[in-house]
């Protein structure tokens, strides 16, 4: 609630597995089952029914907020929900075009209960890392809500023109609405080709931005 009051135009919200062991969680389910959920697996079918259940339930909550905003401002605030499958899993996923060293944790946690949120509309968007995970989504979870991506390189080496180019190819192939770039730690700055300035694609968006802005003074 205090995040909305700055004006924001959206909450960008990233789910963790390896995290929701915070005290209500796990003392719930231990009064439920018995059983610490620290003594099981993270895959564990009763402790990730059990997260799911907190997880919607304060996505329930987020939303509520965010429409009362909305309400009382006149202004859509977009609510995105990314999943990230863990904090520290070593290791890569199958490669993706565009993305040789997609790692482990780029996956949406299995506490997600995705086909819900989407039912509901409790999310404007989630946010995927795998296109191969997006191409698998129900029908009817891309009919009631968006689909975004992020890409994120480790290094200047990854992220290369050619990986870009090639990604963005691969997200418009699957529907992806919204592609967002994040690299803050020196990937994106070491890439001159990235630049904003010609003929690099920061400076070819902002131009069209312009262009876009100026043509709706002008009507």
């Amino acid at each position: 609630d205090e995040a909305l009051d700055y004006g924001l135009d959206g909450l960008f919200l990233v789910a963790c597995l390896g995290l929701g062991y915070e005290p209500p969680v796990r003392d719930s389910f231990k009064q439920t089952h018995s059983l610490d959920p620290l003594d099981l697996p993270e895959d564990d079918p009763r402790w990730i029914k059990h997260q799911q259940s907190f997880f919607t339930a304060f996505v329930r909550r987020v939303n509520d907020l965010v429409r009362q905003k909305e309400r009382a401002t006149g202004r859509k605030i977009e609510l995105i929900i990314e999943g990230q499958g863990g904090i520290a899993r070593p290791g890569y996923r199958e490669p993706e075009i565009g993305w040789e060293n997609l790692p482990n944790w780029g996956a949406m946690p299995a506490y997600i209960e995705i086909e819900t949120l989407a039912r509901e509309r409790l999310v404007d968007a989630l946010a995927f890392w795998s296109f191969r995970d997006v191409d698998a989504l129900p029908a009817a979870v891309r009919d009631n809500i968006r689909i975004v991506s992020r890409f994120r390189y480790m290094s200047a080496e990854q992220f290369t023109e050619e990986n870009y180019h090639a990604r963005v190819r691969e997200a418009e192939k699957c529907g992806v609405s919204l592609l967002l770039i994040n690299e803050a730690r020196g990937a994106l700055a070491r890439s001159a080709w990235m630049y904003p300035g010609p003929p690099g694609p920061l400076f070819r968006l902002t131009q069209e931005l312009i262009s876009r802005e100026q043509g709706g003074n002008r009507s």
